[in-house]
């Protein structure tokens, strides 16, 4: 027995000996062991880490938290990745075998690195898709990620969170909570991460659940007492008006502003109830704030009174009637008459806020010009504050302050989606430099985002830093959270920013300031600078007819030559030419192609963005990956002939093309590829 005994102990030592050679071997051969590094830093530890040091790594530096090389964190790999130590195999040779393949990285700062890749690919493919018009398979990807319990804490986070927003988006209140229980249950860490405290408190208070929404704000607040999002947020859910007040001021004095009132004699909590008052400042020097209304009534009252009550007094309200059919001029008279400061122009026709804005600048006197919208309220140091920073930094050309979204009662809200932050920076709150209106003209006449192009603008010439925001800390105004508003309107909606009539805009505007910085000056006609969608320059102007319409991805490096050039020749030879982008799903979002807006700038070729009614004799799919998965919102296309382009074997579904296109036939859809094009369309009208 002891002879048998001993003969086995002889094999099992002698299986470990072979194990130990093999896993030096393969330590070895895979030049992920540096010698040199280890035999240097550990040589006080043991003689062995010296003679041996493959071996001493595989019998006692890994446990020890021995590192075998410098690249390699052994005690961080096996805090990162759970399971290594379960299964109890070196770290090393785990990495070695399966951690690469696995997409495991071997120190944190590759995995911040890489977990960075990871979370811009999500921020710039999966979300941008989201918002885009793909938002099914989208949200499936994101699930797929923050249900996955191998992947990262923040990744999974990250995908928690843009899918929560879209949820809150679409007002499905419980299903963005679940998320955000989710998210609470990842770590105890994200318990006091502003971002999933105001994700979690919002939904609660969507739902209802008023006092468990206070109880994390509150956890929240203990550690970070100034932070006006929360605070503002508190006073959500409270009924009465001192509460509400107190947590709303705490919100301003925390931060060095004066608090507000409300008036005594209004019945309930409203803008109109709002009124603060600041000690007056200012000089010689006047500020023009031009005010651009249609049918604002009483709601344009709260906007001029909380104007007059400025600090700086050195104003001149300009207020401009867009054609109102109510009592709104008469309004402005009677203030008027009240104060000298107050003064009225008229539009001869409607024709928006932007051409409003831009009669207002023509008699405006101010050295420092600014906008306000007709139905916000402004705090009374608002535009002292703007002032003094333009002061401080004369080469700066213009700033913004921040502001927060209100319903008339005024219950704070998120900006259409959830965000990191309740308040987030304001566009008509920019005030700027004479300069500026001298040397680059007016605002550009379009329905909507002509602030952003604007701010742009002055960037473009002056540089980035020519632009400050300021005061991001708390909101110097309220903005009246207005479902009917052009910001939540179908066709000009926000979201339209990630593709749609304000994405060509912006991408348009971003072309024409990057290629004529040397003049960006507008006259404010109807001149056009660079391209627009018709339905942004004239509102309700949907519907457009034309010989052809080329449907594809026309991002940059998607946008092939031999396709630019078919419709180049189409233009050319006379016909009129529709180009409609529509991102290519599964894609990393790249900016349009300048040769899109090139193309564009022919009068025969205009663009076509979803809310748009579009008759043609020819439609062409260049991109036939297109048709793998359909947007969600769609111009309404119409055309006798279907061409799809191949750029591959791949198979082309006849059934996708009919849900783009409406009343086509499949006999009327012709796969074919570009020459063949160019033969097909050449000519034909």
């Amino acid at each position: 027995m002891a002879l048998h005994t001993l003969v086995g102990s002889i094999k099992q030592k002698y299986s470990q000996h072979r194990q130990l050679k093999k896993l030096e071997s393969l330590i070895k051969e895979s030049g992920k062991f540096d010698v040199d590094f280890y035999t240097s830093t550990y040589s006080s530890q043991s003689e062995m880490a010296v003679k041996k040091p493959i071996r001493h790594f595989i019998t006692e530096g890994a446990s020890m938290g021995f590192n075998p090389s410098k690249w390699f964190n052994t005690n961080w790999y096996i805090n990162q990745y759970k399971d290594i130590k379960e299964e109890g195999i070196n770290p090393l040779v785990h990495y070695i075998l399966y951690g690469r393949r696995e997409g495991r990285k071997p120190n944190p700062n590759q995995f911040a690195t890489a977990l960075e890749k990871q979370i811009d690919k999500i921020k710039n493919g999966v979300v941008e898709n989201l918002w885009g018009g793909y938002s099914a398979p989208a949200l499936q990807e994101l699930e797929a990620i923050y249900q996955n319990t191998g992947a990262d804490l923040d990744l999974r986070f990250f995908a928690a969170w843009h899918a929560a927003r879209w949820y809150y988006f679409v007002e499905d209140f419980e299903k963005a909570l679940s998320i955000s229980k989710l998210v609470r249950e990842l770590s105890t860490d994200y318990h006091l991460d502003k971002t999933a405290v105001l994700m979690h408190s919002f939904c609660l208070m969507k739902l209802g659940e008023i006092e468990r929404a206070k109880l994390h704000l509150f956890e929240y607040l203990e550690s970070n007492p100034n932070d006006a999002d929360a605070l503002l947020s508190l006073s959500n859910l409270y009924t009465d008006p001192a509460d509400r007040l107190m947590w709303i001021n705490d919100a301003f004095e925390r931060n060095g502003f004066t608090p507000i009132e409300f008036d005594d004699e209004q019945s309930s909590i409203s803008f109109k109830a709002l009124y603060a008052t600041a000690p007056a400042v200012g000089d010689e020097r006047l500020v023009s704030v031009i005010i651009p209304t249609f049918n604002a009534g009483e709601r344009l009252e709260i906007a001029i009174q909380s104007l007059l009550n400025q600090s700086w007094k050195n104003l001149e309200i300009i207020v401009v009637d867009d054609c109102s059919t109510d009592d709104t001029p008469e309004l402005v008279r009677r203030l008027s008459l009240q104060d000298s400061r107050v003064k009225l122009v008229q539009q001869p026709q409607n024709g928006g806020a932007y051409r409003a804005r831009n009669a207002g600048l023509k008699i405006a006197k101010g050295d420092f010009l600014t906008t306000h919208d007709g139905d916000d309220w402004s705090h009374p140091q608002k535009i002292e504050s703007q002032i003094a920073y333009l002061d401080s930094w004369p080469k700066v050309m213009g700033v913004s302050t921040f502001w927060i979204r209100a319903t008339d009662d005024l219950q704070f809200q998120h900006n259409w989606r959830l965000n990191p932050r309740l308040i987030h920076w304001s566009h008509s709150s920019f005030m700027f430099r004479r300069q500026v209106l001298e040397e680059l003209g007016p605002w550009d006449t379009v329905i909507a985002g002509g602030d952003t192009e604007f701010i742009w603008r002055v960037q473009a010439k002056y540089g980035k830093w020519a632009f400050k925001r300021i005061h991001k800390e708390v909101p110097m105004a309220f903005a009246l959270d207005d479902e009917a508003s052009l910001t939540r309107n179908k066709a000009t909606h926000i979201k339209t920013m990630h593709n749609g009539l304000r994405h060509i805009y912006r991408s348009g505007c971003q072309w024409w300031h990057k290629n004529n910085n040397d003049e960006l000056k507008t006259e404010g006609d109807d001149t056009r600078a660079f391209p627009a969608p018709r339905s942004m320059i004239i509102r309700g102007d949907n519907n457009t007819k034309g010989d052809c319409i080329f449907i594809s991805d026309f991002s940059d490096k998607r946008f092939k030559d031999s396709e630019f050039e078919l419709i180049n020749t189409l233009i050319e030879s006379g016909q009129s030419v529709l180009l409609y982008h529509v991102p290519e799903y599964g894609k990393i979002y790249r900016p349009l192609c300048d040769r899109f807006f090139e193309l564009l700038h022919f009068k025969n070729a205009e663009v076509c963005v979803f809310g748009m009614e579009v008759e043609t004799t020819n439609v062409v799919f260049l991109n036939p990956n297109l048709l793998k998965f359909v947007p969600e919102q769609l111009a309404e296309v119409s055309g006798r002939r279907v061409f799809v382009s191949k750029r591959s074997e791949s198979e082309i579904s006849s059934e996708h093309v009919v849900e783009f296109i409406n009343d086509v036939n499949e006999k009327d859809i012709v796969i074919t590829n570009i020459s063949e094009l160019s033969d097909s369309l050449i000519n034909v009208t």
